[in-house]
């Protein structure tokens, strides 16, 4: 995403701007659709590392691997919707945290550097 904004060059908003349109059409009428090609190929790319990863977690499974996404796959496979959204939850609620604080703790060892 970051590549595709820095093609956006920044003349485009300047030009926008002397013909005397406001912000958001500026953000809705160049950035937008100029961007959404990215947006839709990094979400693609996303999904199917995502779908990638869970097939071999599958294929692997055995009742002394368990690991997370397979019992959420279970879950949801044994028609208990409401537990396998609540072990999403819970399982974004913990890679945000630990990302925040690998980021903190980076931050501050280049820091000290």
């Amino acid at each position: 995403m970051v590549a595709a904004q820095m093609q956006i060059h920044k003349e485009l908003e300047e030009a926008s701007v002397v013909s005397g349109a406001p912000w958001r059409t500026t953000f809705r009428r160049i950035i937008i659709p100029l961007l959404t090609p990215a947006v839709i190929n990094g979400g693609l790319w996303v999904a199917l590392h995502a779908m990638r990863e869970l097939s071999i977690a599958m294929m692997l499974f055995t009742p002394g691997s368990v690991v997370l996404s397979t019992i959420i796959w279970s879950y949801w496979q044994g028609g208990e919707v409401c537990a396998a959204s609540a072990i999403g939850v819970m399982l974004i609620i913990a890679l945000i945290t630990m990302t925040f604080l690998g980021r903190v703790v980076l931050l501050r060892l280049v820091k000290t550097y």
